[in-house]
């Protein structure tokens, strides 16, 4: 083991650890923050890169007492800037997303605007997945690096800092009670009052837990489906004035605040005219941006393949006549597009997290919409796709992160290009 050294963070990983420079190579320094003099050691070296353990802080830059007793090393794996504060946090994500825009997308940095921060940063998840332990206590992943093809040590939680109250409420009348059970869902609307857990792999309801009195609807996730035990196997969410339909295999956005954010974000970017417009929606889930980005007259044409999410929109539909809905996979519906044909004012595209496939790509590009407007969960996979549109000839004009995912250096952001 090496002994202490002094050093400053030049800049943050995509894991949301410190990094520092020393003798040519990075050094990569869990719990450190940018701008922050740290004292160190080093516990691993490589080739090009070293790691490193944190020993103290001797000059603080952006820095809070972290709000969640399982946020130390070898603890909780969820959150790994719970020790920053939302301006720091927010600070690290725009730097996060301006270098994949510089790095991968070949863009110029100056394109991304500073990071959006709706909503509080804790208590705001409405959405979170457990592990159970062997005394049917619900677990997160433990923090470290862990062996490919192994299974992950895992941590009782407690309490849970980010998790929306209504969760909060849930985890705690399962906690200790789920014995058996494969995995724990939760999922909570903000915008209403209703609340949903599932427990996988479990055929019937384990003692202890009672469906009159558990405090939201309760479902288990069977080798048959998912059988109700109290109330459905979904719940419903209001954003932007809008309500939602959202079942429990569906997704939608885990922060309300940030989902409003987004709505918002993509309903200026849309063209801004009085007259109705012709907007292309895909990858468009239960139809959060289809119908609360677009104005009641404007003709939409959306696509969604997943059954879930797609038997959500049409239920979400309902009342909007201009609204075209198709339960198809992008590519396929964009190879029955004709650019001749089928004109549209603007797209709205907000694909999973590995991006657009080349493929569909190409075909979305071929279509000439003068405007793009692209939402993403992974900084990376945006640049690649908007250098390759670029290729095409659509040019960024805007890039903005937003955090979505506070006290973790995740990011969603919104793009919006336009055809040269």
């Amino acid at each position: 083991m090496t002994s202490e050294e002094t050093g400053t963070i030049l800049s943050a990983a995509a894991t949301g650890e410190g990094i520092l420079r020393r003798e040519g190579k990075v050094v990569f320094v869990p719990g450190a923050l940018p701008g922050e003099t740290v004292v160190y050691r080093i516990l691993k070296s490589g080739a090009t890169s070293d790691r490193a353990e944190l020993l103290s802080v001797v000059e603080a830059c952006g820095r809070r007492e972290t709000p969640c007793p399982h946020d130390h090393a070898g603890g909780c794996g969820g959150c790994s800037l719970l020790h920053a504060t939302r301006a720091a946090g927010a600070d690290v994500k725009r730097q996060l997303v301006r270098d994949a825009m510089i790095r991968v997308g070949g863009l110029d940095g100056d394109i991304v605007a500073p990071c959006l921060t709706p909503g509080p940063d804790l208590g705001y998840r409405n959405h979170a997945r457990f592990t159970v332990d062997a005394r049917g206590r619900l677990c997160f992943v433990k923090r470290g690096r862990h062996q490919p093809g192994k299974r992950h040590p895992i941590l009782p939680i407690a309490s849970c800092a980010v998790l929306h109250p209504r969760l909060e409420q849930l985890r705690a009348a399962l906690d200790g009670r789920v014995r058996g059970a494969e995995e724990v869902e939760l999922r909570a609307a903000v915008g209403t009052t209703e609340a949903l857990a599932i427990l996988h792999g479990l055929e019937r309801l384990p003692e202890g837990i009672d469906p009159v009195t558990f405090p939201g609807f309760l479902s288990l996730g069977t080798r048959r489906g998912l059988i109700p035990v109290r109330g459905v196997s979904l719940y419903h969410e209001e954003v932007a004035g809008k309500r939602f339909r959202v079942s429990a295999a569906s997704f939608f956005q885990i922060n309300t605040w940030g989902a409003e954010a987004l709505v918002g974000l993509v309903a200026d970017a849309l063209p801004q005219r009085a007259e109705p417009r012709a907007v292309l929606d895909l990858y468009a889930g239960v139809g959060l941006f289809a119908l609360a980005a677009t104005r009641p007259d404007d003709r939409v044409l959306a696509a969604e393949v997943d059954p879930s999410s797609a038997k959500d929109f049409r239920a979400n539909m309902v009342g909007r006549g201009n609204v075209l809905f198709k339960p198809l996979d992008v590519g396929e519906m964009l190879r029955d597009l004709n650019p001749a044909r089928d004109a549209f004012d603007a797209a709205i595209v907000d694909p999973p997290r590995a991006g657009i496939e080349t493929a569909t790509l190409l075909r979305l590009a071929a279509l000439k919409v003068p405007r793009l407007v692209m939402v993403s969960c992974d900084a990376g996979s945006l640049a690649r796709d908007l250098r390759a549109l670029g290729s095409c000839g659509y040019v960024p004009k805007s890039v903005v992160p937003v955090d979505q995912f506070p006290g973790t250096p995740h990011t969603e952001v919104v793009a919006v290009c336009d055809l040269g």
